[in-house]
């Protein structure tokens, strides 16, 4: 099906909706699959091998962030008589995102990451922060202060760009934000260690 995905005869939506059934076992080994087409492609960086790649990263993050949210439902659901309790936030906490915790960490200098005299690592802070549930737009305002951040390695491309391996790395819903309402200073005051 990888094969599928990447010729552009079959859309993530469909994927999905052949994937229903399928464990979480053989759903980790198709998304495992993806990624290695998408390595490849990377790889090769030709003209010719960009529609394979994207159309591989598009089914990759379609996918990752579906089965996130069907994973989640019954979660949430279970503990339905909790939902208004103001303990339900403390008690969502452990429950973790899952993360590409290399992918983000390879968007950032060595002097983020703590190197330099007497230097501190920031890349956990972030990686905590971004492992909180939030809203998409939230994740959008995080992706954008990454961006602009001094420490980004990847102000080459464009913000766009880098808003969707974003989402792919954190697995959010990719939506389309006009970047200048984005900017929020109150917000950004708890990523002083963007700026």
């Amino acid at each position: 099906m990888v094969k599928t995905v990447s010729g552009g005869d079959i859309t993530p939506v469909e994927v999905y909706e052949c994937a229903k059934d399928w464990s979480e076992e053989k759903r980790d080994i198709f998304l495992n699959e993806l990624t290695a087409v998408m390595v490849r492609e990377m790889r090769e960086q030709t003209q010719c091998t960009k529609p394979y790649y994207e159309r591989c990263r598009q089914c990759y993050g379609y996918l990752q962030n579906r089965w996130m949210e069907d994973f989640s439902e019954p979660k949430e659901q279970q503990p339905a008589s909790e939902a208004s309790s103001p303990k339900s936030d403390g008690a969502d906490k452990p429950a973790e995102r899952q993360i590409d915790e290399k992918a983000i960490g390879d968007w950032f200098s060595a002097r983020f990451k703590g190197a330099g005299n007497g230097g501190v690592n920031h890349l956990p802070d972030l990686t905590a922060e971004l492992k909180l549930n939030r809203s998409n737009k939230e994740f959008a305002k995080i992706a954008l202060l990454i961006h602009e951040s001094k420490y980004c390695l990847l102000k080459d491309i464009s913000f766009s760009k880098f808003y969707i391996s974003f989402c792919v790395a954190v697995g959010c819903k990719q939506k389309k934000y006009d970047p200048c309402k984005l900017q929020d200073e109150e917000f950004a005051k708890k990523f002083y260690y963007l700026q």
